[in-house]
């Protein structure tokens, strides 16, 4: 075998080697290239992970906090349930006690008062000198009537049981009020829970 033709396989075999090293370069940066595509979704999905294991925390810190402000809403509604009900029995018994009141009233009003009970009249006529009605009263309580004298102490007497029933009377409308207060609070503790447990 000739010399140029040894010289032209090896310029065969070395541009066979050439296209070959083309292709393998060109394969390679190909490969280079999707490796940087692929790294750059990686980090794209490293920083997803991460920022979903942000919001997971976050989510799970929420949850907490719900769950304990849940806690803390149903002990509110305890407590508010628990004061209802102190409420509504004291109001039971400020309405027994007017209602006893109104009873010793009718029952005043149905009786005679006795003749000790006409000089608690004319103490309070004196008590009450200087109100223009009871001062002509008391000028001519010797010159009334014992029926007068009864009548005079049972108005004074009925004054009084007044009195005390509208201090009664008070207490319970401020107990209503209380009462209306906590139901209040309590609906909206019952509001705040129920949005809470849909959260």
């Amino acid at each position: 075998m000739s010399l140029v033709s040894r010289l032209k396989e090896k310029d065969q075999v070395i541009d066979l080697v050439r296209s070959e090293a083309r292709i393998n370069a060109q394969a390679l940066k190909k490969f280079v290239e999707e490796n940087q595509t692929l790294r750059g979704e990686y980090n794209d999905l490293v920083n997803q992970c991460k920022d979903l294991r942000r919001k997971c925390l976050i989510y799970h810190l929420d949850l907490e906090a719900s769950m304990r402000s849940r806690n803390e809403a149903e002990e509110r509604a305890r407590d508010a349930e628990s004061t209802i009900q102190e409420l509504d029995q004291e109001l039971r018994h400020v309405s027994n006690v007017i209602n006893k009141q109104e009873c010793l009233v009718d029952s005043v009003l149905a009786t005679i008062v006795s003749g000790d009970e006409t000089k608690f009249g004319r103490m309070l006529l004196e008590e009450n000198i200087q109100d223009q009605s009871c001062l002509p009263l008391l000028r001519k309580w010797n010159q009334l009537k014992p029926s007068m004298h009864k009548a005079i102490s049972l108005v004074f007497m009925l004054i009084n049981i007044e009195k005390e029933k509208e201090c009664l009377i008070v207490k319970l409308e401020r107990a209503e009020q209380e009462l209306e207060l906590a139901r209040e609070q309590n609906r909206e503790v019952h509001k705040e829970s129920r949005n809470l447990l849909r959260q």
